[in-house]
């Protein structure tokens, strides 16, 4: 299994399913990339792990830097004056890298070389694991997308072994690549054994797109941890407030616009309205945190809160009348499922779908499963569901349909779907 990421909320899919694995006896070795010394609260690695370092080092460093800054940072730039330097970089060097980027990698936050240069010193790596283990299976996870190109190289050295390649988010159906990292996805697409999608719309766009074989597809939505659930559940009890909760919970809430996760409409909405004293809303994951809202809004109850531990941030929604599912993009992705959505619906409270998008697919999910509302991130139609929502709250109406298969939707029904597939490979002779 390889994925590659330095952000937990990316990486918990495949800790989930390698941990899943081990459990349904499977001698499971995940390969990442290294990030630097980071570690998660309360999560076992039941796995073997390792960690493969960049050459040259120069660039393993700037990585590892990279990654402190991401989870350290939490004060916003002030803008300033471009020396000559910082004017040449920003100006010259910076859009023609992203354009070699875009044209040859197309990957995410534009790291497709550093991801090319951790290829190469990969690969020896997995052949070295293919070859002691008599490995069957390998698991590609992206984004990082580049790392799907090990998969050629793979299949042409080992082509008894089982690929599948597991989508976290679109590529080039989102992006709109490149005529090579289109051409480039469409042979992976044809070389691998099973492609698992993160939601349904997701699945079909691509089989359209690319024309690959039903058979192929596996919808694996990224679930709720059902232990961590039931353990919150025996240990705390819903809190009586005369106040209606509300939670906006992330992994890198940042208060910029164009950000994707900017709550700046859901907060002028809760600020601007007559409901302000009667609501509290919960911000889980803040970064980048504004001066001017450290201390929220007088007369308001905004709680401003960094990152938590994945089992606090549970406790926070388990404590919520609404749960709000969020995107700031102006022009969002239709197929966004976020995994946020899946501890809504295990929360038990009234999901509250927010995007500029009214085809985006969690609020799909939302109004199918009856399991509250979505509306524009526009300031007037959120506090227009907000005041909706209020009301039927003090009326003792706030009702959301209670789905009778709910362990349907946990991690471990979602990661069977490919477990199920990966012990019928195992069996084969």
């Amino acid at each position: 299994m390889i994925p590659n990421t330095r952000i937990w909320g990316a990486s918990q899919r495949m800790y989930y399913l390698a941990n899943q694995l081990v459990d349904s006896g499977f001698d499971t070795t995940v390969v990442s990339g290294f990030y630097g010394e980071f570690k998660h609260e309360g999560k076992c690695l039941n796995f073997e792990h390792i960690p493969v370092r960049i050459k040259p080092d120069f660039i393993q460093s700037h990585q590892e830097k990279l990654a402190v800054k991401s989870v350290t940072d939490n004060k916003v730039k002030a803008p300033n004056k471009l020396g000559f330097k910082s004017y040449i970089l920003e100006t010259l060097v910076k859009p023609v890298y992203r354009a070699m980027e875009r044209l040859l990698f197309n990957d995410y936050g534009a790291v497709g070389l550093f991801m090319f240069l951790w290829n190469r010193q990969a690969l020896p790596v997995i052949n070295e694991e293919i070859l002691k283990k008599n490995t069957k299976i390998i698991i590609f996870s992206g984004p990082y997308f580049t790392c799907f190109r090990l998969a050629f190289k793979i299949k042409k050295i080992h082509p008894h072994i089982k690929i599948v390649l597991d989508y976290r988010d679109p590529w080039n159906l989102l992006k709109k690549g490149s005529f090579i990292t289109n051409k480039l996805e469409h042979k992976l697409l044809q070389i691998a054994d099973s492609i698992t999608y993160f939601s349904e719309k997701f699945l079909d766009a691509m089989h359209d797109r690319y024309e690959i074989e039903r058979g192929k597809g596996i919808v694996m939505y990224n679930g709720f941890d059902d232990a961590l659930w039931n353990s919150i559940d025996k240990s705390s009890s819903k809190s009586k407030t005369d106040k209606l909760v509300i939670t906006y919970a992330g992994s890198d809430i940042t208060f910029e616009p164009g950000s994707g996760r900017d709550p700046d409409a859901l907060i002028r909405a809760v600020t601007g309205s007559q409901l302000n004293e009667h609501v509290v809303l919960n911000l889980v994951g803040c970064k980048n945190l504004p001066e001017k809202n450290k201390n929220g809004n007088n007369s308001s109850d905004i709680n401003f809160l960094p990152s938590v531990s994945h089992k606090r941030s549970l406790e926070i929604l388990s404590q919520s009348d609404v749960v709000v599912i969020l995107s700031s993009d102006e022009f969002p992705s239709d197929y966004t499922v976020t995994g946020k959505l899946f501890d809504g619906i295990r929360s038990g409270a009234y999901i509250l779908g927010i995007a500029n998008s009214s085809e985006i697919d969690y609020k799909r999910i939302i109004e199918k499963e009856g399991l509250g509302t979505g509306c524009y991130n526009d300031v007037s139609e959120i506090q227009n569901e907000l005041t909706t929502i209020y009301k039927n709250w003090k009326a003792g109406t706030l009702d959301r349909d209670m789905i009778k298969n709910i362990d349907d939707f946990s991690r471990i029904s979602q990661n069977s779907k490919l477990i199920s597939q990966v012990v019928a490979w195992n069996n084969e002779k």
